[in-house]
């Protein structure tokens, strides 16, 4: 069968120009040149319909374009509460290792969002190396230099080098394939990096045993009697003399103006038995402990009236002691009664002497046993009855009724100024501390610091009676509170936050609402609070004595996929933009009809490199150029201007590279 000549290319060609696209040219990629042409008119129409099928196939690739990041935002705002921020939001509930989550990131980020990417950049730039350079547009020249690198462009990227040799040609077309350059390059940017983890819960791994240093040190015995040195009593060094000195202090006069009762649980001073430094020493991922050695505090108080009061100064400025017997403990024989003791410095000048009627103060007194120093009496000195008037009819208490006790102090006072009352009325209550040892279940904050778990604390049934190592700081630091008329001693720290009255702290006694429990839970905290410190501080010196091991449990940190809204948002945008950019070069040469448009003629490197060699061959200027250097090479590059032109020779209707001069 013959093959039809080039005239007939030409006739066909001359008979309908609608049939352009029929023509057959050796860049046609759906013809192929090793089957013999045919003239007749089926054979034209096959053509014909080949073409229509394949710019049909075109239209609807790039109608779904768009319409992907237009659906999948439909699809997600909604889901997403309508927000669009910074904020991450979580995908699912996930709950995975650290490993796991850097898999899952490192896999959106290098594997899924790189392919959704490149099908898009396989599309968006086989669309535009096909419209953005033909026979129509530009409709001038271009350099090489351009023209080379929109051929060798099919993916995004932030190459600004490549981008200012599109845009500087001034040539719309080439600006907008330059803006799907960059829209491309932040699709793939953002869609990477749309996806990430972080921190979600903590749950429980394996146990270890750890080491824990015991709280309890190992005092001497108190067999002391005032004035003495607490501070010899406990081997303290001078840092520990320091620490302690401040610590204490510091806790009265919080206590003073915040109560102590406040800080308890359920009435009760719950204390661990390790020290607070062994316990922030653990590693972070040390979570939780179980059967770590603890105690708890209880008070229990009785209103009971002294039934002698002897009060002695040393000095008129000096120190004071204040001796009282209290009877009627049910745990001693009938008409046994407890010597109690108070003693503080400054004379009885600075608390009954500024001239004030009524003066009442609060005192706290111990045992003078040291032996079994394991009760305390609150009691209120006053130089007016207070308590139930002249007739000591007896006030009602949360510990019973209250009576007070006249005590004629003339003889003691006689070497005091007359300012000083003769006559006092003494009142309170007796306490007794008991403590029961147990267990407790312990868990770290997220600040890092250690708290019992709440009803996880299992105590034994009997107890003991402590010592009240509080009282042998009463004398040597001879701690006062603020306010000018205060007595020394621990009884205004005791007492201040048991009133309740509009004006507090400034309340006045006979116009407050005092609360008795209130003041024996303030006393029970600072019992507790001051042991820990002396403990605590004592330990230092320790070595590894006192050392123990309990169960911990290592937490493991669990993490969760999230995403970022607006990361996500953008690299919706930027998709739709070089999707509408795409459509809109579609449209406008589907309205040229140009033949590079039906023929689908796509300018790649291989096409530029064939274009180049069949157009510009006999250019005199075109010889000699591959002995030029690089930069003489890139300089002729950007002054050799090109187009793209529609030509006919022998094969018929072709585009041709052509020099513009």
């Amino acid at each position: 069968m013959d093959t039809p000549s080039a005239s007939d290319h030409l006739s066909i060609v001359t008979d309908d120009a609608h049939l352009k696209s029929t023509i057959p040219s050796q860049s046609d990629p759906f013809i192929s040149f090793n089957q013999p042409q045919y003239k007749s008119k089926s054979n034209r129409h096959a053509r014909s319909s080949l073409f229509r099928n394949i710019e049909s196939k075109i239209w609807i690739t790039a109608l779904i374009l768009p319409f992907v990041p237009i659906a999948v935002f439909a699809i997600w705002l909604p889901f997403n509460g309508r927000y669009i921020g910074l904020e991450s939001k979580k995908i699912g509930n996930s709950s995975l290792s650290q490993i796991e989550a850097k898999v899952v990131d490192f896999f959106c980020s290098v594997v899924i969002a790189p392919c959704i990417v490149t099908s898009f950049d396989y599309l968006w730039f086989s669309y535009a190396r096909v419209l953005a350079v033909n026979e129509v547009l530009p409709k001038d020249s271009i350099s090489i230099e351009a023209l080379a690198s929109t051929s060798s462009t099919d993916s995004g990227s932030f190459d600004l080098i490549k981008v200012w040799r599109l845009v500087k040609t001034r040539k719309w077309t080439l600006f907008l394939f330059g803006l799907m350059v960059l829209l491309s390059g932040s699709t793939k940017s953002l869609f990477s990096n749309v996806i990430a983890y972080e921190a979600s819960n903590i749950v429980d791994g394996k146990t270890e045993f750890v080491s824990l240093r015991s709280l309890a040190a190992p005092f001497p015995p108190w067999d002391q009697s005032p004035p003495y040195s607490s501070s010899d009593k406990y081997n303290f060094s001078i840092t520990q003399r320091a620490d302690f000195s401040s610590q204490f202090p510091s806790m009265l006069t919080d206590m003073f103006f915040r109560s102590g009762a406040d800080k308890l649980e359920d009435k009760y001073y719950i204390g661990t038995n390790a020290t607070t430094a062994s316990l922030n020493a653990l590693p972070s991922p040390v979570g939780s402990l179980s059967e770590v050695p603890g105690y708890r505090l209880s008070i229990d108080c009785r209103a009971v009236t002294p039934t002698s009061l002897s009060m002695v100064a040393m000095s008129l400025d000096g120190n004071v002691l204040l001796d009282l017997f209290v009877g009627d403990d049910p745990a001693k024989p009938k008409n046994t009664a407890i010597r109690y003791s108070a003693s503080f410095t400054g004379g009885l000048q600075t608390a009954f002497g500024d001239g004030v009627t009524g003066a009442t103060h609060p005192f706290v007194g111990f045992m003078s046993d040291p032996s079994i120093e394991d009760r305390l009496y609150l009691g209120f000195l006053s130089t007016l009855p207070l308590l139930g008037g002249e007739n000591n009819t007896g006030e009602p208490s949360f510990y019973g009724e209250l009576k007070y006790l006249v005590s004629n102090q003339t003889l003691a006072m006689s070497s005091q100024p007359t300012n000083v009352p003769r006559i006092y009325y003494a009142w309170g209550i007796s306490c007794k501390v008991a403590r029961q040892t147990g267990f407790h279940k312990l868990e770290r904050t997220d600040a890092g610091s250690w708290k019992r778990v709440a009803n996880a604390s299992r105590y034994k049934e009997e107890t003991d009676l402590p010592q009240l190592r509080i009282s042998e700081w009463a004398w040597e630091l001879g701690y006062r509170v603020p306010g000018y008329r205060a007595m020394p001693g621990f009884g205004p720290v005791f007492t201040n936050t048991a009133f309740n009255c509009s004006a507090w702290p400034f309340c006045e006694y006979g116009n407050a609402i005092f609360s008795y429990e209130k003041m024996a839970l303030n006393a029970l905290y600072a019992i507790g609070n001051t042991d820990r410190m002396l403990n605590e501080i004592s330990m230092q010196n320790t070595g590894q004595n006192g050392i123990f091991q309990v169960s911990g449990r290592i937490l493991e940190q669990r993490y969760r996929i999230t995403y970022v809204p607006l990361i996500l948002f953008g690299g919706l945008l930027s998709c739709l933009c070089a999707c509408l950019i795409t459509f809109a070069l579609l449209v406008y040469h589907w309205r040229k009809r140009s033949r590079s448009f039906r023929m689908w003629r796509k300018v790649s490197v291989p096409r530029l490199l064939v274009d180049a060699v069949d157009g510009l061959r006999d250019e005199k200027d075109f010889y000699g150029v591959s002995k030029r250097d690089n930069t003489a090479l890139r300089e002729w590059s950007e002054d050799y201007d090109v187009r793209y032109v529609e030509c006919t020779d022998e094969n018929g209707i072709t585009i041709k590279l052509k020099k513009v001069d």
